[in-house]
């Protein structure tokens, strides 16, 4: 179990889930579940955790 969390860290989702997610991951990054993936994808908003808010709202 524990080498499965090499390269990952704990933390809270928006929604209240514990989730792992890659250790370089940031507030404000958008985890995807893509079919056809094999593992979930890190978008990070240009201009970083600061614009996250409004590259939610759709404004990628």
């Amino acid at each position: 179990m524990l080498d499965m969390m090499i390269g990952r860290k704990l933390m809270w989702s928006r929604d209240g889930y514990f989730r792992s997610v890659p250790a370089d991951a940031k507030e404000g990054d958008a985890i995807l579940l893509v079919k056809g993936c094999r593992v979930p994808l890190v978008l990070r908003p240009k201009g970083g955790p600061e614009k996250a808010d409004e590259k939610r709202n759709g404004n990628w």
